[in-house]
């Protein structure tokens, strides 16, 4: 997969694209939002800041899951 840093438009489900996006380590973020963990410089509040300084919504219904993968994520590939 090459990496863009782009937005993509596409008609369907979000829940269909994640089946297809999470080997790659994307994630729901929002109802409307999917983000790569890879991307992510911080989470704040209800805020996930990515790493061109764009700033996507976080909701409650999906914050504990996407503080633990980026947690994981971040374990996983960060090098000491």
């Amino acid at each position: 997969m090459k990496k863009y840093n782009k937005i993509f438009k596409k008609y369907g489900t979000l829940n269909n694209e994640l089946k297809f996006l999470s080997v790659y380590n994307f994630i729901k973020c929002h109802q409307s939002y999917i983000v790569s963990l890879e991307k992510i410089t911080t989470i704040h509040n209800n805020k996930i800041i990515l790493n061109n300084g764009q700033i996507l919504p976080l909701s409650r219904y999906y914050a504990s899951q996407v503080i633990v993968a980026f947690r994981n994520y971040n374990q996983k590939y960060s090098i000491l």
